[in-house]
């Protein structure tokens, strides 16, 4: 799924795009989606079908399915392409639903090489939060190593011990 060889640094919507993603409940957070339906065409019902297949490829990019998915729901969402001073292209929501901006973002990703260094954190039980790995190396695993990598290696650490 890549267009183009990675930029040097994620697109600006891509923020917006990974609190979308991770307004799923985890860890004492609650699912809200509520502050994503403020348009009256954004049902809260879409936006979760949408942020679950989001995270679905993130999680299994190979799905064929889906992909298929996510190529109807570009292709029923308005969406303007075009062309900025450089020839670069250029994503916009083609109106002011979060659902035409998430698509564009993750158009924007795709586009930008950034699509396939979206990650869950590997603490999926109790975080599982979607992040953009900007190591070097494109390894990383955890959201953030000082909370769920500490979490995980500990408990690891504490099996070996009293094995």
């Amino acid at each position: 799924m890549t267009l183009t060889r990675r930029t040097s640094s994620p697109p600006a919507s891509s923020t917006a795009l990974l609190d979308f993603l991770n307004s799923h409940a985890y860890e004492g957070h609650p699912d809200d989606l509520s502050t994503f339906a403020a348009h009256p065409s954004d049902r809260v019902e879409d936006l979760r079908r949408l942020r679950d297949l989001l995270r679905g490829l993130v999680a299994d990019s190979s799905s064929q399915s889906r992909r298929d998915d996510l190529s109807d729901w570009i292709g029923t969402t308005p969406l303007i392409l075009g062309m900025d001073a450089d020839g670069s292209l250029v994503i916009r929501p083609g109106d002011d639903t979060h659902t035409a901006a998430m698509l564009a973002s993750v158009l924007e990703l795709l586009r930008d090489g950034w699509w396939q260094r979206l990650r869950l954190c590997a603490n999926v039980k109790e975080c599982g939060v979607t992040f953009i790995d900007e190591s070097r190396g494109g390894q990383r695993r955890w959201h953030a190593v000082e909370t769920c990598g500490n979490r995980i290696n500990s408990r690891r650490h504490r099996a070996r011990q009293q094995s």
